[in-house]
């Protein structure tokens, strides 16, 4: 399933902006006719399994850089480094993503590329600093 950003319009010609999970575009087509609407215009967003959209500030980018590399020096691997940060996590939304980033990272993904396919969560300076690494 990609979650796709629509703009669609009713019988009436009222404009309606939106998000919905779909197959592929037809997938789309099909559910916003059911809801009388009809897509003007898409745009797929991919895969993401985490519908929460959550911007790490500084000090909490700061916090989770240091807290894998003690973890990772310690002899932990990034994965169970990825599971401790986030079971520990207070906020929901922030959980929710370093949920979705250890369960991609688990599935084989790199740890750059999930951090990649998650544009504004984190500063694009430390998505960059990442691959580096």
């Amino acid at each position: 399933m990609n979650k796709f950003s629509y703009v669609a319009t009713d019988v009436n010609g009222k404009t309606t902006r939106g998000n919905e999970m779909a197959e592929d575009f037809r997938d789309l087509q099909q559910k916003l006719r059911e809801k009388n609407l009809y897509v003007t215009s898409y745009r797929d967003l991919g895969s993401g399994a985490v519908d929460v959209k959550y911007k790490f500030k500084t000090k909490e980018v700061s916090f989770i850089s240091r807290q894998l590399g003690s973890m990772t020096s310690a002899g932990l691997s990034l994965v169970r480094a990825l599971y401790i940060l986030q079971e520990q996590q207070e906020n929901k939304k922030a959980k929710a993503v370093l949920l979705d980033i250890y369960e991609e990272v688990q599935k084989g993904k790199s740890f750059s590329d999930v951090l990649k396919s998650k544009p504004g969560v984190f500063p694009e300076m430390f998505v960059s600093l990442v691959p580096a690494g």
